[in-house]
């Protein structure tokens, strides 16, 4: 199985992996999105407004009219989201927001005339705009209007037809708007200086087409246009290279024509476009070669009214108009790279820490928390690859705490094998880190099928219980430490939370919800394990997770049932009654205990140093840590 999206069959798919993140049951008439495709509009044309700081996980239903649904027919924003125009074909109005959508002002290009306003666009910065009307409430043709002072005041350009679509380049400098064939229209004009003069295209030739929409690239160069013919209810697409002087026909497939909404990235080299009760296809070579993308599955019946690209061509957004099918994010896979990263986008604050990141590359590879690191920190990581090149940190440059890059772990009784995995199960939302993921944090194996390499093209590798997933995370604890390391140990009863999934002690205000995550592959165990009184080991921060060792080994005395919640630094332990009491109370007075705890097997297992050595004083003490009559094999 491939949840990539990479399958042999008649239509190729795109290299994106789709998430529905509105549900089915709302019409996606209209969209727009950042320059980033962090923030998100959509509207509907018998509903409301919505928007979306956060790549459309979470929408916000806006009013620009109060608490009313509406025929909102347009939506555009600037690029960062901060300015946003929505237009109206029911009430006939236009409002602004400047503030991401939290507030609104209507805006009156045309006075207090009522207009149908069916398309805008804004440059970058939100100081340049364009909007267009269809007709007003009678049978007086629309009109075409423009604003260089982000608004306030506007200039008419063009009447006399039902305008349709428009588009606008970054700095508003170029522009682009279209007819309909209403009003003896039909016709596409381009402006380079800001809307003051106009040049008739003819992608065509000299004759009428009912223009559906236009997108254009940062500079104004590169224009895709979509329309129907005069003959037919479908029409190709059209692209031009130089601003609508000359025209080539786009073939996105063999059989058939009739795309309607589409969109392309700041260069115009990734371009999407919709069909009418069919699919959306992409391209990424400026149109040249195309690819069938299913955000809804295998339906060929949904209308993708709603269309949106970021300007890095990375992130795409596809609604359905019917109703039937929700709204879709679509993030580009990442190709083939030299750097691991541990998230995928720019966002600050990340930290990976007690972890081991293994790789088999042919090749030097770098490890990276994101590609602009800000505020991140690295703290008691060991990375190693076991190809031909190094694995070394590479971002950030500092807070690369007590870590070891580039160090082999010296797996000497393991194996490597190479396994097949399935990234459905792995990573249950494809190439972005999951809070919730205990294959991921345990390193589970028992997933793994059908995927012999990971996303940047590396073997993957089974190691002595580790899964290496590929360049998002292995964050496995294992933790060595005597006594020394230990701030408290103490017995508590857990209860379990459920409206806050959590675990909490009867007699401390603790709380573990990292511990309630380790239950998610059986949650019926969750119960049982919280009925028995539990040992709970609070440690101090580790320094290092890499003990120093000889070749001779600590003597194993017990193994007891252990999970650890990463957030309370705290080892949760299913006591026994043969020995655990015992130990418990001798614990800081003898210095021969050794422990450690394995996350990959929930174990903690208590070995005995064999080198204990009480001293003169009779305190007890490691002989350095060393055990007699050893070599040294690694170090801290």
């Amino acid at each position: 199985m491939n949840t990539f999206g990479f399958y042999i069959r008649e239509r190729p798919l795109a290299p994106y992996s789709a998430v529905e993140i509105t549900s089915p049951g709302l019409d996606h008439d209209f969209c727009a999105c950042s320059a980033d495709g962090s923030f998100v509009v959509w509207v509907e044309s018998g509903g409301r407004v919505w928007t979306s700081i956060d790549y459309g996980d979470n929408f916000t239903e806006r009013r620009p009219i109060g608490d009313v649904a509406s025929g909102w027919s347009s939506c555009s924003c600037s690029g960062d989201g901060s300015h946003v125009l929505v237009g109206n074909t029911l009430n006939d109005r236009l409002y602004l927001s400047t503030d991401y959508g939290v507030t609104w002002n209507e805006v009156r290009p045309d006075g207090d005339n009522n207009r149908r306003w069916h398309g805008s666009a804004i440059d970058s910065d939100g100081s340049h705009m364009i909007v267009c009307a269809i007709s007003d409430v009678g049978p007086t043709p629309g009109g075409v209007w423009t604003s260089a002072d982000y608004g306030a005041s506007w200039t008419q350009r063009f009447a006399n037809a039902e305008w349709k679509t428009t588009a606008i380049n970054a700095d508003g400098s170029h522009m682009a708007v279209a007819s309909n064939l209403n009003f003896t229209g039909g016709r596409l004009h381009t402006s380079d200086d800001y809307g003051v003069t106009w040049t008739e295209r003819r992608p065509e030739g000299d004759i009428n087409l009912d223009y559906w929409d236009i997108c254009m690239s940062s500079d104004g160069q590169r224009i895709i246009v979509s329309f129907e013919n005069e003959t037919s209810n479908y029409g190709p697409l059209y692209k031009s290279d130089d601003n609508g002087a000359t025209w080539t026909r786009v073939r996105v497939t063999a059989d058939s024509d009739g795309w309607f909404n589409i969109d392309c990235s700041a260069d115009a080299e990734v371009i999407i476009c919709g069909i009418d009760a069919w699919r959306i296809w992409v391209s990424r070579d400026f149109g040249v070669t195309w690819y069938d993308s299913e955000p809804a599955g295998d339906v060929s019946y949904a209308w993708w009214a709603s269309i949106a690209c970021n300007d890095a061509g990375s992130i795409l957004y596809a609604g359905d108009a019917s109703g039937s099918y929700g709204f879709h994010r679509l993030t580009l896979i990442p190709p083939a790279s030299d750097t691991l990263n541990l998230v995928k986008n720019s966002s600050n604050g990340n930290s990976i820490e007690n972890s081991i990141i293994i790789s088999h590359h042919d090749g030097d590879l770098g490890f990276s928390t994101t590609n602009t690191p800000i505020g991140d920190i690295i703290h008691n990581l060991m990375t190693y690859n076991y190809g031909t090149g190094d694995l070394n940190i590479t971002n950030p440059v500092s807070n690369v705490i007590a870590s070891q890059p580039n160090t082999d772990p010296l797996f000497t009784e393991a194996e490597l094998t190479e396994r097949l995995f399935d990234i459905d199960d792995v990573m249950a939302n494809a190439f972005i880190q999951q809070k919730i993921s205990p294959v991921l944090d345990k390193g589970d194996n028992q997933f793994v099928s059908d995927i012999p390499i990971d996303i940047i093209g590396n073997r993957r590798i089974y190691i002595s219980g580790l899964v290496d997933i590929g360049p998002y995370e292995l964050k496995v604890h294992q933790l060595h430490f005597t006594s020394e390391q230990i701030r408290s140990i103490f017995q508590d009863k857990l209860r379990i939370d459920y409206s806050g999934q959590r675990f909490t002690p009867v007699t401390s205000d603790d709380v573990y919800e990292d511990l309630w995550d380790q239950f998610l592959l059986n949650p019926e165990y969750r119960e049982d394990f919280s009925r028995e009184s539990k040992v709970i080991i609070k440690m101090k921060i580790v320094e290092y997770e890499f003990k120093k060792s000889t070749d001779k080994f600590d003597l194993p005395l017990a193994e007891y049932e252990a999970y650890y919640d990463s957030g309370k630094m705290s080892i949760i332990v299913s006591k026994t009654d043969d020995f655990f009491g015992n130990m418990i109370n001798s614990i800081f007075d003898d210095g021969r205990y050794v422990f450690f705890f394995s996350e990959i097997d929930s174990k903690l297992f208590v070995y005995i140093n064999p080198t204990y050595d009480k001293g003169k004083s009779g305190k007890t003490n490691i002989v350095n840590e060393v055990r007699a009559g050893g070599l040294s094999i690694m170090n801290r």
